[in-house]
């Protein structure tokens, strides 16, 4: 589905989710630790089979992640997280995630007919932010193109891929 003129909820629903602000209910899609994360060392570690890759980082593919289908605020939504996430540097500041690899992707709405979502990756110190603006997904994976949030220092579109 094509993601024109986000609704407004949508895409607070959306930034709400990337700055892990929300508040989560439902059962998690993934038993033990893995949605949650295992905090060791100043980092949040990610575990599962989850896999995504994001055209801005060419030739890398996230690993080692869950993905998590609740409700926020009485929306549908699917959460992705994988790799290792910095507690040290604040995702919503940028930064650099202290050179960890993660990546973060959230789709509000019914998977059929998504309102909204976003992507947060980093790699070697590099990150990418963007708003989701096509988005085909179901519960086992998908495919999805967002637009770079320039004041998050992320230009152009980019698109990418997950399996959960």
């Amino acid at each position: 589905m094509r993601l024109t003129g986000w609704t407004a909820t949508g895409a607070a629903l959306a930034l709400l989710a990337l700055a892990g602000t929300a508040t989560l209910t439902g059962s998690a899609a993934t038993t033990g630790n893995c949605w949650k994360g295992t905090v060791a060392r100043g980092a949040v570690r990610y575990c599962g089979p989850a896999t995504a890759r994001l055209s801005a980082f060419r030739g890398v593919t996230f690993k080692n992640g869950t993905c998590h289908r609740t409700t926020v605020n009485g929306s549908s939504t699917l959460y992705l997280k994988m790799g290792v996430r910095s507690l040290q540097t604040p995702l919503q500041k940028g930064g650099t995630n202290a050179g960890l690899t993660y990546f973060d992707l959230s789709i509000v709405g019914p998977l059929s007919s998504p309102r909204g979502g976003g992507v947060i990756a980093f790699y070697k110190g590099r990150h990418w932010y963007g708003r989701g603006t096509s988005i085909k997904a179901s519960a086992s994976g998908g495919t999805f193109t967002a637009q770079g949030i320039a004041a998050r220092g992320s230009h152009g579109t980019a698109t990418g891929s997950f399996d959960c």
